[in-house]
């Protein structure tokens, strides 16, 4: 059951349910969940647009834990996961924050963090039959189904809220071995665009913090990924 004590606030268009949430996070509750049937400019990493049209859940949560660290992105990602298996959907994170199903993407997280808060972004497709982008799926095209979405953000604020139980309770290890589990990245020879430069390699491991680790040691604490085999 969803905590009584969370607060949702809704909306039926907003520019970006991030970007509202920065605003409001220094009054806000721990927990405090923004709600948009339709963003008007979404982003994702990097500033890119992210679209985010009707049929999808486009929600920012606003956490407030007594410590930051990058595994606070694995909340969701692992929250996404587990929603999508309870309503038949396998799927698989790609590291650092996309989570995909037959390595097409159905989410994205942005994390961003604005003063004492986290502003935990999450974009997930769910009733959505068109994007103007490849590589992409949905809910109701991998199922044929059409799906309630309050029912979904219900169960979906439902594992956020466990695995972020499990953030504060310092249950680090147990965030990352379930991360691992469900990785579609490790394993596989990958090449990583980083500020620093691009990197290739085989991706073995995730560390302690949430970097990801490469055959040759090389530790990358953010960039963009590519899976090539």
């Amino acid at each position: 059951m969803v905590s009584e004590q969370m607060k949702i606030i809704s909306f039926e268009t907003i520019d970006s349910t991030n970007e509202y949430a920065k605003k409001i996070s220094s009054e806000s509750e721990d927990f405090t969940v923004i709600w948009a049937k339709r963003q008007t400019e979404g982003k994702g990493r990097l500033n890119r647009r992210w679209e985010s049209p009707e049929g999808g859940l486009w929600i920012s949560v606003i956490l407030k834990p007594e410590f930051f660290s990058s595994l606070l992105s694995f909340i969701p990602a692992l929250a996404v996961v587990k929603t999508l298996k309870e309503f038949g959907i396998v799927s698989k994170l790609k590291w650092p924050n996309d989570i995909l199903v037959s390595e097409k993407k159905i989410s994205g997280i942005l994390l961003e963090k604005n003063s004492d808060a986290a502003i935990i972004g999450i974009g997930l497709n769910v009733n959505i039959e068109k994007i103007n982008t490849n590589n992409w799926t949905s809910m109701s095209m991998e199922t044929g189904k059409k799906f309630n979405l309050r029912k979904v953000l219900d169960i979906l604020i439902e594992n956020i809220e466990h695995y972020y139980m499990l953030y504060e309770k310092k249950e680090f290890l147990k965030i990352r071995l379930e991360w691992k589990e469900n990785s579609s990245t490790l394993g596989k020879f990958v090449i990583v665009e980083t500020v620093s430069g691009t990197f290739y390699g085989k991706a073995i491991d995730i560390d302690e913090n949430g970097f990801l680790v490469m055959d040759n040691g090389k530790k990358i604490n953010s960039g963009d990924i590519v899976h090539l085999r």
